[in-house]
């Protein structure tokens, strides 16, 4: 693991704080609004949209994730889905034969269950799968704190193949681009006419086997929440007297 970049200190701010959240609650929807200027999912794939997801080490404010929906249905279809960060992160270790980081115990409960369904076979190894998550972007937005900001993106850069720092256009002369390059680190800014643009394309990484497994098991969940939200909204609709 790289260290992050010392930031240089600059004159801190007096200004009132109250209002952060609400700005940056705006940033975050301008960029899942805009989504597709982030990440171009290309022929046959989709864009998933996920804000404030679990990654052990954080929850990043957006997750962008370019999948094939044909694949993630599969997937769900045979049964190999994994309950929690944890459960994956036993699965890869088994699978690669690593060691474990969680009690004795625990590792041969979810072992078990994940032979039962198919994860692993006798020799803890995994069956040929492909890998679902064909591009992977990490934002965190930051109205004015940018140096937080890319303290919590070098926690979670395992996660995704890119990882940037969203910040409103009049921040962007504070950043240092050698802070961002140190991390591996890209930047999108929201001009002043509400449009977002790469100032700074994040280095691609290669995604790890567990990044694949978590961000697909989050894009199927993602997926089967949407489609009963279109159930229950059927249905409603069908109750509804006329």
């Amino acid at each position: 693991m790289h260290s992050v970049a010392l930031l240089p200190t600059i004159e801190s701010t007096s200004r009132n704080q109250v209002g952060v959240p609400v700005e940056e609650a705006l940033l975050t929807a301008a960029a899942l609004d805009q989504a597709s200027i982030i990440v171009r999912p290309g022929s046959g794939r989709i864009l998933i949209r996920l804000t404030e997801v679990e990654l052990g080490l954080g929850r990043p404010d957006i997750v962008l994730i370019a999948t094939s929906k044909t694949g993630l249905v599969a997937r769900a279809e045979c049964g190999l889905r994994v309950a929690n960060l944890t459960e994956a992160q036993i699965l890869v270790a088994a699978h690669e034969r690593t060691s474990f980081r969680h009690s004795a115990g625990h590792v041969t409960s979810v072992t078990r269950r994940l032979r039962r369904i198919g994860w692993l076979d006798s020799n803890n190894q995994m069956p040929e799968l492909p890998r679902l998550v064909s591009q992977s972007v990490l934002l965190e937005a930051k109205m004015r704190d940018w140096r937080t900001g890319i303290q919590q993106l070098a926690r979670t850069t395992w996660v995704a193949e890119r990882s940037a720092l969203l910040i409103p256009e009049d921040v962007e002369r504070l950043i240092p681009r050698m802070a961002l390059k140190h991390n591996r680190l890209g930047l999108v800014v929201r001009r002043a006419n509400g449009q977002l643009s790469w100032r700074l394309h994040a280095r691609a990484r290669r995604s790890s086997l567990l990044a694949d497994i978590w961000l697909t098991e989050l894009a199927i969940r993602h997926l089967l929440d949407g489609s009963r939200d279109q159930i229950r909204s059927s249905a409603a609709n069908f109750d509804t007297p006329r």
